[in-house]
């Protein structure tokens, strides 16, 4: 009776089950004996920053707990990117005593994981905004883009109608 079970164990088909992901890390391949339904197991969460894993698909089917397996099957995770990753705008001011620029201001911003971000200069008195280069947000939330203002600088000059003559300031 043992040997008779052991023969019919070994003529039921071994599937594989392989992972396939763009992010995180794809598990192993598995065996899985025919006609076995899924588990958890089988169906493992993933994670990645930036990103929220929407399960298993094999290709337009999404592969859900209990599809029974009659056949080896490729596993290919499906991601959605966030829409609220964090990135900050920094503001920096020019100096009065010299050319450097010193951080007045910083904003938290969130945007779409791999988009760009979308830094608009503010109305700061006394400043002009030089042109802004946007980055590309990244899904740790890492991505500063920083804007700089430069002074506005007048210069004064007197008419002094035939007075003493007063430098310009």
């Amino acid at each position: 009776s043992n040997l008779l079970e052991r023969l019919e164990h070994a003529a039921i088909p071994l599937h594989t089950v392989s992972y396939e992901s763009e992010w995180g890390t794809a598990p192993t391949s598995v065996g899985v004996l025919d006609n076995t339904a899924l588990t958890q197991e089988h169906l493992p969460l993933l994670l990645e920053v930036g990103y929220t894993f929407e399960g298993w698909y094999c290709e337009d089917t999404k592969i859900e707990v209990g599809y029974v397996l009659h056949d080896s099957i490729t596993l290919t995770a499906k991601w959605s990117t966030n829409t609220d990753t964090p990135y900050k705008v920094e503001h920096y001011q020019q100096n009065i005593a010299d050319d450097e620029y010193t951080l007045f201001e910083t904003e938290e911003k969130s945007g779409t994981t791999g988009a760009q971000t979308q830094a608009t200069a503010k109305e700061y008195t006394g400043f002009i905004a030089q042109s802004i280069e946007q980055g590309t947000i990244l899904p740790d939330g890492s991505t500063v883009v920083k804007v700089y203002y430069d002074r506005k600088v007048f210069t004064l000059t007197f008419d002094t109608d035939g007075g003493s003559d007063v430098k310009s300031i």
